[in-house]
């Protein structure tokens, strides 16, 4: 049955796919089956922070290497293309760039996709015309110091198992290397999922004498790509990134520095359920009730916080079940700074505290609360020893959280 699935689904993808190329290869499969083995693109906080070209070694195959401090963070005066509403989709695009804009396949009637290159070059099909869903590009005359941000949507095919929604924001080291256009510029791609579907696939070409600003551009182009009803996807600037999660609705900002798990810490506890955790220190995964260090009845996680050190900050977010009236009280005007009094255990000496707790690197505050209809415990642990500047970024951190309210 799988044989019959798999040979079904690579002969519609044979009549359907996008060659973009100077040979007629179509590459979608290949881009399926690796995010099938892949699951899925990870989030990283600092996913909009990567990327740039450093030198260039070869007009096809080409790999290149990046760096940071080139990325552009400012991008208030690029121009939004498509819109999430009317297209499924939105990127932004540096002003002088040239924006050509791709039909959708059959199977995608509602979206458009789009070409975007720092050069005067238009993209033809082999007849001259303009490219439609299955037509190869012809990359002939196209400069050897060009870069393209490329997406072509597809819709839902029926046949291909289902796989994780892709994170976002995208970022250059996410896409895999496909080899290159015969005489031509690298390529890079990579699938795009929503919802256990491919929703299209994204590519970035590179030029061998590509200059380092527009590879730069163009990485942050990637990155500022959005795909309507992808559950996690972060905004960056100004040395603060903000993380909106659509599955749980909320949204929180950190500082440069800190890290959100992509995970669970604690998978095994049911409820309440961990939905956040932000830490200022390399994580790891409890997978076992008497693992790490464990604070009281309602653990959290313990194998985090064993690692934690006295220069360290933890904040962690739990949803409840049910919420019953009275149960507990409504969101509090401010988180904190809160003081010693007001933590686990309150103001005790070491020598009085549980026999665990008597070493620990931190104070911690276990705080209840409603919001939008939602019951909520937020736990904030910061170091002994940490510095003034990071205790208030924790409490900073703590009262950007933000929720959608339930619907009535």
């Amino acid at each position: 049955m799988n044989d019959v699935r798999d040979e079904a689904l690579g002969a519609l993808l044979e009549r359907a796919a996008t060659g973009i190329e100077s040979e007629p290869v179509d590459h979608l499969p290949e881009v399926l089956r690796r995010g099938s083995r892949r699951r899925a693109i990870r989030f990283t906080a600092i996913a909009a922070a990567v990327a740039m070209f450093v030198g260039a070694v070869s007009w096809a195959g080409l790999t290149f290497p990046r760096d940071i401090d080139q990325i552009p963070a400012d991008i208030r005066d690029w121009r939004t293309f498509a819109s999430l509403e009317e297209n499924g989709w939105t990127i932004q695009v540096p002003p002088p760039w040239r924006v050509q804009e791709l039909p959708a396949c059959a199977t995608a009637p509602e979206r458009i996709g789009v070409s975007v290159t720092n050069t005067d070059f238009v993209f033809r099909n082999p007849k001259g015309e303009q490219p439609r869903c299955a037509d190869r590009h012809v990359f002939a005359g196209f400069p050897r110091d060009g870069v393209v941000f490329q997406f072509q949507p597809w819709g839902d095919f029926g046949l291909i198992l289902p796989q994780a929604s892709t994170h976002l924001p995208l970022s250059a080291d996410l896409l895999e290397s496909s080899g290159g256009i015969s005489g031509g510029p690298s390529e890079r791609n990579a699938a795009v999922w929503v919802g256990g579907r491919p929703v299209g696939i994204v590519r970035q070409y590179v030029g061998s004498d590509a200059s380092a600003a527009d590879i730069a551009a163009l990485d942050r182009m990637l990155a500022s790509f959005r795909v309507r009803s992808v559950d996690r996807w972060t905004e960056t600037g100004e040395g603060l990134t903000t993380l909106h999660d659509e599955e749980r609705d909320y949204e929180v900002t950190y500082p440069d520095g800190w890290t959100v798990a992509d995970e669970n810490l604690t998978p095994w506890l049911s409820s309440p359920s961990e939905i956040l955790s932000l830490v200022t220190f390399p994580l790891r995964v409890s997978e076992q009730p008497d693992d790490g260090f464990r604070l009281f009845d309602a653990p959290v996680a313990p194998v985090a916080l064993q690692d934690m050190q006295p220069d360290d900050a933890f904040i962690s977010l739990q949803e409840g079940g049910g919420v019953s009236a009275g149960s507990t009280e409504n969101r509090p005007d401010h988180f904190g700074p809160r003081g010693c009094d007001e933590s686990i255990y309150g103001c005790r000496p070491s020598q009085e505290l549980p026999e665990a707790w008597r070493d620990a690197p931190f104070r911690a505050w276990w705080i209840p609360f409603l919001d939008g209809g939602r019951a909520f415990y937020l736990f904030v642990a910061i170091g002994t020893e940490a510095t003034p500047e990071l205790r208030q970024q924790a409490w900073a951190v703590a009262e950007s959280i933000s929720f959608e309210p339930v619907p009535a």
